[in-house]
């Protein structure tokens, strides 16, 4: 898959899952339509960077610690534009970047590895 690809892909599964959270929890900020759109936004941003890095560090750390670094850094980005956009919690906008970001994770572990 191509790096556009993925982004899509991305954006596609962490804009709703953001949404569901948020409505799900009930928590106050601009509306879960306001984190949807920071989330989408925050990963147009960090996405190309994700993709980049992995790419160099595959070879240099290995497969699993570059994801655990890669994923990490980008959970905590985007959690701070979550926050800075949508005046959720700093604790909230970590969850929310974590689960959507843990989701568009894990599925694109399973379409690699189905593939």
């Amino acid at each position: 898959m191509s790096q556009l690809g993925a982004m899509l892909m991305t954006m596609a599964i962490e804009g709703p899952v953001a949404y569901w959270l948020v409505s799900w929890r009930g928590w106050s900020c601009r509306g879960p339509a306001s984190v949807a759109l920071a989330i989408v936004f925050a990963t147009a941003a960090t996405h190309p960077q994700l993709w980049a890095a992995s790419i160099w560090l595959y070879p240099r750390i290995g497969y699993e610690p570059t994801f655990l670094l890669a994923e990490s850094v980008v959970i905590l980005a985007e959690a701070c534009a979550i926050q800075w956009c949508t005046a959720l919690r700093p604790g909230q906008s970590v969850l929310v970047s974590a689960i959507a970001n843990g989701t568009s994770a894990l599925t694109g572990l399973v379409l690699a590895f189905s593939i």
